[in-house]
Order: structure tokens, then C-alpha cells, then sequence
């Protein structure tokens, strides 16, 4: 695609009122772009980073836990049952869901969604870019306020009920919030909350446009390894995410 691509006049799909303000999915070209409030928030040609996000987090569980899709007894390789537990706060364009459906050791994958009509349009015009990631009897979504979510759900009451992965992608990082409830995500008290979701071994990933240095100190706080990573995306524009284990 030529950078002229990305300047082409949008085709809007959709607007409508949501939970936290106006909603517009637009199409430009082959690609999908969403205006919240009347501010750009994502766009398919800018997944690049997503995508690594969603794998690296994974990977990073897998050695964690010293595990890997082929193990050896006996003389013999195996692939282990499915058991990676996975959150998703945010679903987008569906395409940290999809990245993670990739992995055969995904046993299920639980999506928080604040906006209904995201999840109508990913069961629609967007299953186009995510595979189909919706119909995926391995996913469940909860269309609901991810903060609320952290704040209401119960203290964890056996192994079933934590994360092996925690994967967040609800804004434009830390310091560009899609709307003012979502400070508490990256604050000490929704720092804890996740963290207190995450089983033994498990991985919070977190994904912004531009470096949060404040952010990555208070990560160190409460995880004893946080890394920085940076993506190029096809614009040419450096995406940042962040792993705590």
C-alpha cells in the first residue's frame, strides 16, 4: 500500500452513540479506520503492533512457565493440552484476538468490550481483517467497562479463575486515554488489581503509541521484570508496547 493510500477520502460504515460517546467505523481502501468522539483511534494498517503484542505475551507466558507448543518424553514429541487462560481488555479490530486464537495452547480467551457495536462489527464487516476471530468457541465477550470489571470481580478462589496473559489495548497508551475512567487502568490501584489477576508465571501486556516512562516505573513496582518494546508499523509511524512478568 503507497502512503497516498492512507489519505484517501473514508467511507463511514457506521455511527452511532455508544457507552462512553460516538462510535464511527470508516473504511478507507481495504483497510478500517475507528474516530471515537471525534478523535482517530486505531486503523488496520496500523496492526503491526497489536499483533506483536499479542504474540509476544504468549511467548513470554510460555517460557515463564518452561513450556513450549512441542515437548519430548520417551523418545517421543508431544504438544501439550490446551490451558493458557487469556484476557483481552479492548477488542478493536479483533486482531490481539485473532494473534492469540494462533496459539494451539490457548484453552480460552475471555474479552472485555466497553461498546456493544464493536463486537457487532467484529461478528460483521470486521471478521473480514480478523479471520473470523468471533466465532471461535474458544472466545467469550463481556460487554462491560474493563475498570468496573477489575474493581467488581471477585478475589481469585482457585486456579481457574487467573490469567495466564492479560493483554490491554483500551487506548492510546497511559498518557492519551480514549476516555477519563480508564486513568484508574494505569494507575496503582488498577496496577494491583491486574496483577492480582495474573496466575503464577503469567504476563500483563499493554499497549501505547508513544514511550510512558511514569507508566514503566510504576509497572517495576509491582512486577520484577518490565520490558519496553517498540514496532514499526506500515505508516512508518513506532508503536510501543510494554511486558511485565
Amino acid at each position: 500500500m503507497t502512503v497516498d493510500k492512507y489519505y484517501e477520502p473514508p467511507e463511514v460504515v457506521e455511527r452511532i452513540r455508544g457507552a462512553g460517546g460516538e462510535m464511527q467505523l470508516q473504511r478507507r481502501g481495504r483497510d478500517y479506520e475507528f474516530i471515537y468522539n471525534g478523535v482517530f483511534l486505531m486503523a488496520t494498517y496500523n496492526g503491526a503492533g497489536e499483533r506483536e503484542m499479542a504474540s509476544m505475551a504468549l511467548k513470554s507466558c510460555l517460557r515463564q512457565n518452561n513450556l513450549s507448543r512441542t515437548r519430548h518424553c520417551c523418545g517421543h514429541s508431544y504438544t501439550p493440552a490446551p490451558f493458557l487462560k487469556v484476557l483481552i481488555g479492548g477488542l478493536g479490530f479483533g486482531l490481539s484476538l485473532q494473534e492469540v486464537l494462533r496459539c494451539p495452547l490457548v484453552k480460552s480467551v475471555d474479552v472485555i468490550e466497553l461498546e456493544e457495536s464493536v463486537v457487532k462489527w467484529n461478528r460483521g464487516p470486521l471478521s473480514e481483517v480478523n479471520g473470523g476471530a468471533m466465532a471461535d468457541p474458544r472466545v467469550r465477550v463481556y460487554v462491560n467497562d474493563l475498570a468496573e470489571f477489575l474493581q467488581r470481580r471477585p478475589p481469585g478462589d482457585g486456579e481457574g479463575s487467573f490469567y495466564h496473559a492479560v493483554i490491554l489495548d483500551t487506548d492510546n497508551g497511559p498518557g492519551w486515554l480514549s476516555r477519563p475512567g480508564n486513568s484508574l487502568l494505569y494507575g496503582h490501584e488498577g496496577t494491583a488489581l491486574l496483577k492480582e489477576m495474573l496466575a503464577p508465571g503469567g504476563v500483563l501486556a499493554v499497549w501505547s503509541a508513544s514511550p510512558a516512562l511514569a507508566y514503566r516505573l510504576l509497572l517495576a513496582k509491582y512486577f520484577h521484570t518490565v520490558q519496553e518494546r517498540q514496532c514499526l508499523e506500515k505508516t512508518g509511524q513506532t508503536s510501543y508496547y510494554y511486558l511485565a512478568f
